[in-house]
């Protein structure tokens, strides 16, 4: 969440300065509305922390197909919070980078 939030702030002070941003994904729904972007940015990484607490924790599965299922489901979403994780800090230090270059930070 911090790494979320520090490329946010990143991204919106690079936007307001004039600079186009890293992240092509950013880019496009900075397009739309900066504040669609903020909030889909930061909504993101809470979608997926309930995602693998409601399937790791709450749902109790009986049998053990079920219970395999659980186990994959609950991986693959921890996966993809860590793959977002390593994006987001990789874009948050590219685009300080980029402002430290051009003396806003």
């Amino acid at each position: 969440m911090e790494s979320e939030t520090l490329n946010q702030y990143t991204t919106l002070l690079g936007y307001f300065n004039g600079f186009r941003e890293n992240d092509p994904t950013a880019r496009y729904l900075l397009s739309i509305s900066p504040v669609l972007e903020t909030t889909l940015v930061l909504f993101t990484p809470l979608v997926l922390i309930s995602m693998a607490y409601l399937l790791g924790m709450r749902w109790n599965p009986s049998s053990p197909n079920r219970k395999r299922i659980q186990s994959i489901t609950t991986i693959i979403d921890l996966a993809l919070l860590i793959i977002l994780a390593i994006t987001t800090t990789y874009y948050a230090v590219s685009d300080l980078n980029t402002l430290h270059n051009y003396h806003i930070i």
